[in-house]
């Protein structure tokens, strides 16, 4: 073989090289390839492999660069592009962490701010091992973009953490706490157990704002002002179990939206406040086991559609009947109740202002006793959601009498355990007291803001 021969052969030969090199396959799977490497193309799959025009760069993790020439129909169109990642997982202090972990931190909220996972995909990025959480718009969807950084460390709480006592809140109440007349602090020379200022740090609210936004704005200035706040899942009228969950969806809707802020600063949900009174026993067990159950279904899902918090049901006094017993309905509930959650008024009692907080302290004792001698309570908590004193509406009620109520029992709350008269046993206080409440509500004549003007 002459040398002319050979340098020929070696021309084709490098040629042919050349050529492969350039080639990008888009063949069954939706996958290309060029020499080793391998990826996703949205190319018809059942059509035969064929060559991107010009042989230029291939296509990656959905997002062609240069469109496959298909003989025949087009292709399925292409994607957006993905936004570019910002979710550094698998490096120290994070862990090993992949994709699907990201899936957990990600979700999707649509144009009718209805949840679907429709709306979510999540995509791996090969190029820098990122996890790249994305969602799409998808046919049917208008979807935002709502990634959590399941590596992010999230900063502390507030000084203290969650506090011990907060303050119960109308939808009639200003959303900005700091516009109100004493700049949203607590009322009085007092002291807030944990805290080093006055500042009302704690809030519960009754609804989500389904039927009236105030409760919605209410709620999202709270959480992004670094203020706990207790959710409620309004029961009230001719609701039947679907009813309740749609309420329940309209709370997510919200969460999905601000699910940072709600995952920090939500402290517990509960379904229903006092229900028996309106809806008798029978009617308020099917009620409230239908919304607790649909919102454990919700913290469980993947993503979850409710923060992972603490969810129960609101009590008035009569959960201990007058033979020291459980109520029927509040037995029933129990293996469903994170913790316990009633409300008590020596106000209602109609007990002198003198004799108010010794009742407070029997009413709160007498729950005690039945928890710590019941197996399935003894471990649970107890908050008292409730309570305070009306400033008006008959003898037993006015400015100076409300103010003497709140004190005291905000100075009980100052301690672990109290005593009563007589009796040296050592009860515990409730774990939690909201106080009721910051102004008046309807013909509820409670409010501080008035009990201090």
């Amino acid at each position: 073989m002459d040398r002319e021969t050979i340098i020929c052969i070696i021309l084709i030969i490098f040629m042919i090289c050349l050529i492969f090199k350039m080639t990008c396959k888009c063949g069954n799977g939706n996958r290309f390839s060029v020499d080793v490497d391998q990826g996703p193309v949205m190319c018809n799959p059942n059509l035969p492999e064929q060559l991107c025009p010009g042989g230029k760069s291939c296509p990656q993790c959905g997002n062609p660069s240069c469109l496959c020439a298909t003989p025949g129909p087009p292709g399925p169109p292409s994607p957006p592009p993905h936004p570019p990642s910002t979710l550094k997982c698998g490096a120290d202090p994070c862990g090993e962490k992949n994709c699907a972990d990201a899936l957990d931190a990600c979700v999707a909220v649509c144009a009718d701010s209805t949840p679907s996972m429709q709306c979510l995909d999540c995509v791996n990025n090969q190029a820098n091992k990122d996890c790249c959480c994305c969602i799409g718009q998808r046919a049917g969807f208008n979807c935002s973009y709502v990634c959590v950084n399941p590596c992010d460390k999230s900063p502390p709480p507030p000084s203290g953490g969650i506090p011990k006592i907060g303050m119960n809140i109308d939808n009639t109440t200003n959303q900005n706490f700091m516009t109100l007349p004493n700049s949203g602090d607590w009322y009085d020379d007092i002291t807030i157990p944990g805290q080093t200022d006055k500042k009302v740090k704690m809030v519960r609210v009754f609804a989500s704002g389904e039927y009236n936004q105030n409760w919605k704005q209410i709620i999202n200035w709270c959480v992004n002002n670094n203020i706990y706040i207790f959710l409620g899942i309004y029961i009230r009228g001719p609701q039947d179990c679907n009813s309740i969950k749609s309420r329940i969806d309209y709370l997510s809707s919200q969460y999905l939206q601000n699910k940072r802020n709600f995952d920090k600063y939500v402290v517990a949900i509960s379904v229903g406040n006092e229900c028996e009174r309106e809806l008798g026993a029978t009617e308020s067990i099917s009620r409230i086991t239908c919304g607790i159950e649909y919102c454990r279904y919700l913290i469980a899902s993947h993503p979850p559609g409710l923060p992972n918090k603490p969810v129960t049901t609101t009590f008035d006094a009569g959960l201990v009947n007058e033979k020291n017993k459980l109520r029927d309905d509040f037995s029933q509930l129990i293996p469903r109740l994170d913790f316990i959650s009633c409300n008590l008024y020596p106000w209602f009692a109609e007990v002198k202002i003198e004799n108010a907080l010794e009742t407070l302290k029997a009413m709160i004792a007498k729950i005690r006793k039945v928890m710590n001698a019941t197996e399935q309570l003894k471990n649970k908590e107890l908050w008292l959601t409730e309570t305070g004193w009306a400033w008006t509406g008959n003898d037993n009620s006015t400015q100076d009498k409300a103010k003497q109520y709140y004190t005291d029992v905000i100075k009980l709350f100052t301690k672990d355990t109290f005593t009563l008269k007589g009796d040296l046993t050592k009860y515990q206080t409730p774990n939690k007291l909201f106080y009721f409440a910051y102004n008046d509500a309807g013909n509820e004549h409670f409010g501080l803001e008035q009990t201090y003007s």
